[in-house]
């Protein structure tokens, strides 16, 4: 089941090449694109496994668009310093939420999900990882944080190994990120202390119909799909937001 639904959204459409946006949009990597194209909360875990899960077949009534309930992604994911183990998302949703109440922030009753989709390989991703710890620092009492580390099976030098994500989510030595060109210590930011999800073969990338990295999402309590980026990819308007603005306008504020 989850070969066909690979080989049906890839049928269903390619990825896009490497784009260079506005302020308020992403920069991304590509599953096109090469290294010179493209050059610049409480964890649930179970036991440690080898295998990931396989992710549940019925995801009926469910998707990736702002007012969706989100796919119940199931698979391996590690803390910081952590091992492999098996990882559901249901596990992080508070299905009796019904609201954030008057007068309090965002979050305050319930965790709320940012998933970032993210390669080890890719040099946005690198850059990034600076505004992924100042994103945790300032937001991670409200916000659980997930992110997704994906390869892209087009390109050798987005080729990934557990250890080279590990090492990116530590930063630990391993010479091998940013297309094999670096040590993973030497990253931009701190250790993330969030869970890293394993999403090498970009199941959940096609699933969420991600068409680069960094790509993100925000997710109510409830499951609900609260922003998705690429509905607010617009040039110019309203419909035109980054993450950046988008966890400022549900959250408050960066404080540093």
């Amino acid at each position: 089941m989850r070969c066909w639904l690979i080989l049906f959204i890839l049928m269903a459409g390619s990825l896009s090449g490497c784009m260079h946006e506005g302020e308020t949009t992403q920069v991304m990597c590509t599953d096109e694109d090469s290294p010179e194209d493209c050059g610049a909360g409480e964890l649930v875990v179970d036991k440690a496994v080898d295998e990931c899960p396989t992710p549940a077949e019925n995801q009926s009534g469910r998707g990736v668009g702002e007012g969706q309930l989100i796919l119940l992604i199931d698979d391996c994911a590690r803390g910081l310093n952590g091992t492999w183990a098996d990882f559901t998302l249901s596990s992080h949703l508070d299905e009796s939420w019904n609201g954030t109440p008057v007068n309090t922030s965002n979050g305050s009753d319930s965790p709320w999900i940012m998933i970032q989709f993210m390669s080890s390989d890719c040099s946005h991703c690198w850059n990034a990882a600076d505004d992924m710890s100042i994103f945790h620092e300032n937001y991670s009492e409200q916000v659980t944080f997930l992110t997704m580390a994906v390869n892209f099976s087009s390109s050798d030098a987005f080729n990934a190994t557990r250890e080279e994500v590990a090492a990116f989510q530590d930063k630990s030595s391993y010479f091998g990120c940013y297309y094999e060109t670096k040590d993973c210590q030497d990253r931009p930011g701190d250790p993330h202390e969030w869970l890293y999800i394993d999403d090498r073969d970009q199941y959940w990338m096609y699933s969420f119909q991600a068409s680069g990295t960094p790509s993100f999402w925000i997710i109510q309590p409830d499951g609900i799909v609260a922003w998705n980026q690429y509905q607010h990819n617009g040039d110019e308007g309203e419909d035109s937001e980054g993450i950046t603005a988008a966890l400022e306008r549900f959250f408050g504020p960066l404080e540093s």
